[in-house]
């Protein structure tokens, strides 16, 4: 078994921190961070053919997380590790949820629950790639009551002035869970113009700018590896980073197939 023997991996690697463990589970805490970023990780060279030490780290990480990886029909391969395609444009995502696209050209978005929990990328050659990331806890914090309410009732839709295509209307704001978290679907503008009742997209403007603000940067060396609660932020690569991604949610395990659309 793939996972688990990259679990295993992981448990046995013997420059892990003691901390590791506590780290990753914080990600499934409500008051935990947004994501983790774990260094220095086995990697493979880079002439070698099969890519198995990023694997077991991708896989690993997730299986300690106690978390199923899965992928989508519209993703190419059968591995559920994948190389991250490469965008002419950084912009804000939250993997599954419009990228891979659900259902082109009548459904772009992907329904909330088939999106992953969580997601690990990890930066296996080249330069040092810097990514941001948002934490949809603090923006609600700081963004006006009333222009989350309205994204909350009020449906956008979205024209890519880069592919030409113009997705569904959607809401671009969840409903707030038990402890406060609100899930946001973030678009870069100008690519992406945001169409609607007049009032929610001044809101969607907004939201974006305060994005902006209070996103925070990191960095990634090769070798090293960050997982993100997908369902608690958004985050953005720089164009052509090159990055291999797996996600995962708990209870994937319960489906029949670990392939979904």
């Amino acid at each position: 078994d793939v996972e688990k023997g990259a679990e295993e991996a992981m448990r046995v690697f013997p420059f892990q921190p003691v901390e590791l463990r506590s780290a990753l589970e914080s990600l499934k805490d409500p008051t935990g961070p947004p994501a983790v970023i774990l260094r220095g990780l086995p990697l493979e060279s880079p002439s070698s053919r099969q890519r198995r030490e990023s694997e077991a780290s991708l896989m690993g990480v997730l299986g300690l997380l106690e978390v199923k990886s899965f992928c989508y029909e519209a993703e190419e391969g059968d591995s559920m590790v994948k190389d991250l395609k490469e965008e002419t444009v950084s912009i804000w995502r939250r993997q599954g949820r419009h990228f891979p696209r659900y259902d082109p050209p009548r459904r772009l978005f992907r329904p909330e629950k088939s999106v992953p929990e969580f997601v690990a990328a990890m930066c296996t050659e080249g330069d040092e790639v810097q990514g941001s990331i948002v934490d949809f806890r603090k923006l609600r914090a700081v963004a006006d009551p009333e222009d989350l309410k309205i994204l909350q009732q009020e449906p956008l839709a979205f024209f890519d002035n880069e592919t030409g295509m113009r997705s569904e209307r959607v809401l671009v704001a969840g409903e707030m869970e038990e402890d406060g978290s609100v899930i946001l679907d973030l678009r870069d503008a100008p690519r992406f113009e945001a169409e609607g009742q007049a009032e929610a997209v001044s809101a969607f403007k907004r939201l974006g700018q305060l994005a902006e603000r209070w996103k925070e940067d990191f960095q990634l060396r090769s070798g090293d590896l960050i997982v993100v609660n997908n369902k608690r932020a958004a985050h953005r690569w720089p164009s052509h980073a090159k990055l291999r991604l797996v996600q995962g949610t708990r209870g994937a395990d319960q489906w029949q197939e670990r392939v979904i659309k």
